[in-house]
């Protein structure tokens, strides 16, 4: 059986790739297919989220490995538009 962490292994270059051409492209189809692969890719991944959580902490500590895990992604969420410039 293969863990699911190397599964985030292989896509996260794929969402990398997207997210690349989606900054560097300006005509619509080439845009929207951009945005496809990318959204897909990403949602792939924030889908197995719980299932490596799962992995990595087993049963018994798998409430609080979540709880934390959507503390960071609201902390990730919160201030990722200010450093990156997204808004004030």
């Amino acid at each position: 059986m293969v863990p699911t962490i190397y599964h985030w292994v292989n896509l996260s270059p794929v969402v990398a790739v997207g997210h690349l051409m989606i900054v560097n492209f300006y005509d619509y189809w080439p845009l929207f297919l951009a945005n496809m692969l990318y959204g897909t890719f990403f949602g792939v991944t924030a889908a197995q989220t719980p299932a490596i959580m799962f992995e990595a902490s087993g049963l018994e500590r798998y409430p609080k490995g979540i709880a934390l895990m959507n503390l960071m992604y609201g902390l990730g969420n919160f201030f990722g538009g200010m450093i990156g410039g997204d808004r004030l």
